[in-house]
């Protein structure tokens, strides 16, 4: 059925597999599967192309464009259908061909962006009040960035996909598991390694409370983002990803380029010296609280998570 409806198929099966890449990243692995599997891309290799020095820095425009493929991903706690939705969790996610090096960044909600016009909105907000284009434009000016494209879904979307892989691997503190027993009825999980459910899963990504990091949540869900990957690469089969497959592509709104899909998905399975690396943003020792009467209000050096994001992502 698959291959005589390839025509029809290909372009929303492409765009599918692409966002599932970047939504906590479960689905790089699907999608390199199920491309190779079903659209027989095993002879396509972007790094045929590529020069001989793989550890050679990538500086331009030009070689930006052509090795590093990058993605906004954006979830959301109200169903994607609602209007004006908050930003609850976002992603800057690329995958560098070159190093064979997948990098995630985290987007604490309330950071503040400087937009063309002199204005200061926070990535919830701007994504709320304007989409998620206008927050993709704000974020690639404010850290000179080039993101090309962006993929959206909501948190119960999200938890369903991860139900349908089995729930992700974590390691729980005792003081996350205390939360998370609390925040869900019949939740009895321990400290040391568990597998979380879906839902288990976003609350414990979103979770600001438990932790002594100050932006606890941006870690938890980094980590859940490399716990996935790497699960995937290991695990996944077409049989486990065509029912996710069908999920995903009725959960997102996105711009996908379908070049970005195929190069990314394949280039991330075939990987033989795969490596993750994550911050959060903002990052440790770049923000302070400062005190304004009875309030407390975040300062964020802009220039320096500018630089951290730069020096993981090229």
């Amino acid at each position: 059925v698959l291959e005589s409806s390839k025509g029809k198929l290909h372009k929303w099966l492409i765009k599918a597999i692409c966002f599932f890449c970047g939504v906590i990243l479960l689905g790089i692995a699907t999608g390199a599967i199920l491309l190779n599997r079903i659209y027989d891309l095993s002879g396509w290799n972007l790094r045929q192309s590529q020069p001989s020095a793989p550890n050679a820095p990538i500086t331009d425009g030009a070689q930006t464009d052509k090795y590093i493929s990058s993605l906004l991903v954006v979830v959301q706690n109200a169903p994607l259908s609602t209007e004006n939705a908050f930003a609850d969790m976002g992603f800057i996610v690329s995958f560098n061909a070159l190093d064979q090096e997948l990098t995630t960044a985290a987007l604490w909600h309330g950071l503040e962006l400087k937009l063309e016009d002199d204005r200061t909105v926070t990535v919830g907000e701007l994504y709320a009040s304007e989409g998620p284009a206008a927050l993709l434009d704000a974020i690639n000016t404010t850290f000179g960035l080039n993101i090309a494209s962006y993929a959206c879904t909501d948190t119960s979307s999200l938890a369903a996909m991860i139900d349908l892989l089995g729930g992700i691997s974590a390691e729980l503190t005792a003081e996350e598991a205390e939360y998370l027993n609390r925040a869900l009825s019949g939740s009895e999980l321990r400290a040391g390694e568990v597998v979380l459910t879906g839902t288990q899963s976003m609350v414990h990504a979103m979770d600001e409370i438990s932790g002594e990091f100050a932006f606890g949540g941006l870690q938890r869900s980094l980590r859940l983002v490399d716990s996935a990957v790497l699960n995937m690469r290991r695990t996944a089969t077409k049989e486990t990803m065509l029912p996710l497959l069908a999920k995903v592509m009725g959960s997102i709104n996105s711009d996908l380029d379908i070049e970005t899909v195929r190069g990314f998905a394949y280039e991330v399975l075939k990987a033989e010296e795969f490596s993750i690396h994550s911050l959060p943003v903002p990052c440790e020792g770049s923000f302070e609280w400062l005190e304004q009467g009875d309030a407390r209000c975040l300062a964020v050096d802009l220039e320096a998570n500018k630089a951290a994001l730069r020096e993981l992502i090229y």
